[in-house]
């Protein structure tokens, strides 16, 4: 599917930097060049150069910086549940 413009869901928007890829078999949405998480709620941007994600289910990125109105972070790779909330795996 062509680059399109921001998708929201569970208050978030996400904004891809090229094409998106929708799976209509598991349902997941991938950006394979990346793009923007944005949280308006928690003053919180995530930008991952890989982007998956299930609508009401999960979010995963690889190539992660975090930042906030306080600070900034950044992970090899993020999957946020977003029943139960984020986990950061091989952090940097």
């Amino acid at each position: 599917q062509p680059q399109g413009g921001p998708v929201s869901f569970s208050g978030l928007t996400i904004i891809a930097s090229g094409d998106q890829e929708f799976d209509l078999f598991t349902g997941v949405t991938t950006l394979p060049q990346g793009g923007q998480i944005v949280s308006q709620e928690h003053g919180l941007t995530l930008v991952g150069s890989t982007i998956s994600y299930r609508e009401g289910d999960f979010i995963e990125a690889t190539g992660v910086t975090v930042t906030t109105d306080f600070a900034t972070a950044s992970a090899d790779s993020v999957r946020i549940d977003l029943q139960t909330g984020a986990q950061l795996r091989r952090g940097r």
